[in-house]
């Protein structure tokens, strides 16, 4: 069964298709409008915005700071900011966000650049549920 969620309007806002188990994987592509300063990824638990339904993870690109923040919302409180250092994503550029769901966890893998090879290059790291 196919899941995806083919050119949706930006800020997209809406259900995943399937539920998300230890090993499940969510792809996210698009193109960073070249006026851009910053975007967010959230894996919303639900649609309340007032009072903020738990964020499970929040993927912040922050194009003017040169850096990646991963965060969650539970119970209205933020967890601590886990920052990636450098910044694997441009303005105008494609990119392609990979989440895998782990028990605790999310890992999360940025495909970005393309080597002198041809072939693309990726950053990882992991998102810790907070407790």
């Amino acid at each position: 069964m196919n899941n995806s969620i083919i050119d949706p309007g930006i800020p997209y806002i809406g259900p995943i298709r399937t539920k998300l188990i230890p090993g499940s994987t969510i792809t996210i592509e698009g193109t960073v409008p070249s006026a851009a300063y910053e975007f967010n990824i959230n894996l919303q638990c639900g649609s309340q915005t007032t009072p903020q339904d738990d964020i499970a993870i929040q993927i912040t690109v922050k194009l003017l700071d040169g850096y990646i923040a991963l965060n969650s919302l539970e119970n209205g409180v933020w967890g601590v900011e886990q920052r990636m250092l450098s910044l694997p994503i441009k303005r105008a550029e494609k990119f392609h966000v990979v989440l895998l769901c782990g028990l605790s966890r999310f890992t999360v893998c940025i495909s970005y650049l393309i080597t002198s090879a041809g072939l693309p290059q990726a950053h990882f790291f992991s998102l810790f549920k907070n407790n």
